[in-house]
């Protein structure tokens, strides 16, 4: 009987009372509404892909920086399951809790979210008689998918992809005609050269041919004279 007249005095102070609080001993008793204290702040409601890693940042005041911190985890905060307590830092499977008293805030971080993460947490601060807490809600979502359409056939060229396939194309012949008129010069003057030496040398040879034959006919002379 005492069981249910404390529950029914906690279920009345709940309704018509503007606090509701929750001790260390998960008892109801006396807090700020929907079990939030002012004494411990943070974020309302967060939203993590899945797979993902959750980092919850919660504050504290002044009074409270030598407590332990908790994170746990369920709708009602008389209910909640721990899944993470330390005055300075602690891991407990893929969650873990990390104490900066030199900030006054502690950090909560879940790694490799699953579906099944998303609940409602609560970020506290055990202390005698009854805990403050601050309630977060964690939602997490699916990956977004990108969709990419593709069409078959070559895409048309708008105006002005045109007007600048057209430009580069003039630029490239211009520059074409610009290097041929560079070169021309040049070309001639070496055809220039190698006609000038294969005229020297066929001059040459004529010269030398009739060099040769000019002293064949003295020497057939002298021989004439001789005999």
């Amino acid at each position: 009987m005492a069981f249910i007249d404390r529950f029914l005095h906690a279920e009345h102070l709940r309704k018509y009372s503007p606090t509701v609080l929750v001790d260390s001993s998960k008892e109801v008793g006396l807090c700020f509404p929907d079990c939030v204290s002012w004494e411990v702040t943070g974020p309302q409601s967060v939203r993590v892909p899945l797979g993902g890693s959750l980092t919850v940042r919660c504050q504290y005041k002044q009074e409270w920086k030598s407590n332990v911190k908790w994170w746990c985890r369920g709708e009602q905060w008389s209910s909640c399951q721990f899944m993470a307590k330390s005055s300075g830092f602690e891991t407990s499977g893929r969650t873990s809790i990390q104490d900066r008293r030199g900030n006054l805030t502690f950090i909560v971080t879940i790694v490799n979210l699953e579906a099944g993460d998303t609940d409602t947490y609560w970020c506290g601060i055990e202390k005698a008689l009854r805990d403050h807490g601050h309630r977060v809600k964690v939602t997490v979502s699916p990956p977004t998918t990108r969709m990419t359409v593709t069409t078959k056939g070559t895409p048309k060229l708008t105006s002005s992809a045109q007007e600048s396939s057209n430009t580069d194309s003039g630029s490239s012949e211009w520059e074409i005609v610009k290097d041929l008129r560079l070169l021309l010069p040049l070309i001639f003057a070496i055809l220039l050269i190698l006609l000038v030496g294969i005229s020297l040398v066929a001059w040459r040879m004529v010269l030398s041919q009739k060099k040769g034959e000019s002293l064949m006919v003295g020497s057939y002379f002298l021989a004439l004279s001789s005999s």
